[in-house]
């Protein structure tokens, strides 16, 4: 993915970690939108592929559609964290009553924490502050096990 390769050029592999965690942050937000979002007017091809749950998308697909769920976004994440060397497990939470939602627990200098920029811009769309879903959502991650 060319859009991932020139992010992740030299001179963001010798940034310090947290600042790459702000910027894939960043590269995220700016690639891609939240498909949740009741104010969006998502075509009806892309919105097929997005809630299909038995086909594959390819990365390319996601960055061509420009719109995703916390799936995508945290699978692109997870890529672009990968190729700048910090380390990242994706994660799954389920809520009684609610859809599951992915995160990524990412180690940054030496310790881990959530990374969930999808909750984040999902939150600023409906008008919430904060940059976490409720903690159920994530009671499995590292984080609680320290």
């Amino acid at each position: 993915m060319e859009e991932i390769e020139n992010f992740c050029d030299a001179e963001m592999l010798y940034k310090p970690q947290r600042e790459q965690l702000n910027a894939v942050r960043d590269f995220l937000r700016t690639h891609l939108r939240n498909a949740l979002n009741k104010n969006e007017k998502i075509p009806e091809d892309i919105l097929k592929r997005i809630w299909d749950q038995d086909a594959a998308k390819k990365m390319s697909q996601v960055f061509q559609d420009k719109y995703g769920v916390c799936l995508d976004w945290h699978i692109v994440a997870h890529a672009v964290l990968g190729k700048l060397g910090v380390e990242s497990v994706f994660r799954t939470g389920r809520v009684p009553n609610s859809p599951g939602h992915t995160y990524l627990d990412v180690k940054i200098d030496r310790k881990w924490e959530i990374f969930d920029p999808f909750a984040e811009k999902y939150l600023e769309d409906v008008g919430y502050k904060g940059n976490k879903f409720q903690d159920e959502y994530y009671k499995d991650s590292f984080t609680k096990k320290e």
